[in-house]
């Protein structure tokens, strides 16, 4: 399927080692078995389809949706949701 567009999808990434991998090509000796995955971003990333971002843990707005929150984080960010 082809799906036209302008700018890059920005994905949000908390993790900086996965985006240093994705990005520069550095090659982790703990990281083998995502070879395949981190070949698939980059493929992605090198033509301009995704762009990654990182963006602190504590403002990563996804997570209430994955992950046990404090009950304020809960909160505060189940509002961006439903705005």
């Amino acid at each position: 399927m082809h799906i036209p567009f302008q700018e890059p999808i920005v994905v949000y990434q908390d993790n900086l080692s996965a985006i240093e991998m994705v990005t520069s090509g550095a090659k982790f000796k703990k990281a083998k078995h995502i070879k395949v995955a981190t070949h698939y971003i980059k493929q992605y990333v090198d033509d301009k389809v995704i762009k990654l971002v990182h963006l602190p843990t504590a403002e990563m707005h996804a997570d209430i949706l994955t992950k046990n929150v404090p009950t304020a984080t809960f909160l505060k960010f189940s509002k961006t949701f439903l705005d």
